[in-house]
């Protein structure tokens, strides 16, 4: 048996010294004179015991705050993934590439930040306040990195990843100004296809965005992620609304968003009938219009 499994005290208080400073420092000094196959291993058993360590949340958003620069110079060099084989529910039928994996831990360890910071206390505090900000910003980088590289895979994305996405929304919508202030510069990704272009977005635009990707995904029109489609879909996205489906009921071939499912927005073919924490994504005509056409053939159409 493990020695970590027969006295699992032992083995954290050993993490914790090893992410103690000034331990931590040096190992991540050492490990930047490494190749690249030894970062990758390295960091995904260090961000694997992270996850498991008792850590205050200040410390914990300092080490992630090091290694998500790492993290993503390494994910954006690592292959794109061969299509894989669905499984039910869209999930991978089999084990998740390494950049996949990456990104899983490395949001384990953001969303364990988050919780370390919350349970630290009520009352006014602004690094704590920042911290959480930033925290949340990287989440959504995380999330937006698997949503997109499942749909570059096949529609495959590991269990519960929609669910996140609607919970970090939910989250970000009412635990931080209603969505926006910090959270607006904490969140940052590249266009769908080229994730290296920085910009900033809201959380909302961003929740929008990805579930955009996924339907395009579900559709099979995968045309409208490539980086030349970037500009028109952002103009779509922009454009698409969140609304209350109160005022929908009745009303034919709405997509809804569940935030208890763990999927993307689905179109509701029938009348909408009552439903219980969900929202209508009201898509642009010219979205909707490309979304039908790059279904039928490789070109998608111009904004609209």
């Amino acid at each position: 048996m493990n020695a970590n499994r027969r006295h699992p005290a032992a083995a954290g208080e050993r993490w914790s010294r090893e992410f103690a400073s000034p331990a931590f420092e040096a190992w991540l000094e050492r490990l930047c004179t490494q190749g690249y196959c030894p970062i990758l291993v390295a960091l995904i058993l260090k961000l694997e015991r992270l996850a498991r360590v008792p850590l205050g949340g200040p410390r914990r958003v300092e080490i992630m705050r090091a290694l998500v620069i790492m993290i993503r110079d390494i994910a954006d060099d690592l292959p794109t993934p061969a299509v894989a084989r669905r499984g039910a529910g869209g999930q991978a039928a089999a084990p998740l590439p390494l950049v996949q994996r990456l990104w899983a831990l490395t949001f384990e360890n953001l969303k364990r930040a988050l919780h370390d910071l919350d349970r630290g206390g009520g009352g006014i505090d602004v690094e704590h306040d920042q911290g959480r900000a930033w925290v949340v910003g990287e989440m959504y980088v995380c999330l937006g990195r698997q949503i997109e590289l499942g749909a570059r895979r096949g529609q495959t994305w590991p269990r519960h990843t929609w669910q996140e996405l609607h919970d970090l929304f939910s989250y970000s919508t009412n635990r931080i100004d209603g969505g926006r202030g910090e959270a607006h510069d904490a969140v940052s990704r590249g266009p769908v296809g080229s994730p290296r272009a920085a910009a900033a977005e809201d959380p909302q635009t961003m929740y929008k965005r990805l579930l955009m990707v996924g339907l395009c995904a579900e559709q099979g029109a995968h045309a409208l992620l490539v980086p030349s489609a970037a500009g028109p879909f952002a103009t779509w996205v922009q454009a698409a609304e969140l609304h209350d489906p109160a005022g929908y009921s009745g009303v034919l071939g709405t997509y809804l968003v569940e935030a208890s499912s763990d999927a993307p927005a689905r179109l509701v073919p029938g009348a909408l009938g009552p439903v219980n924490r969900a929202q209508v994504l009201r898509l642009p005509p010219g979205f909707l219009a490309a979304l039908a056409a790059a279904r039928a053939g490789p070109h998608p159409r111009g904004a609209g």
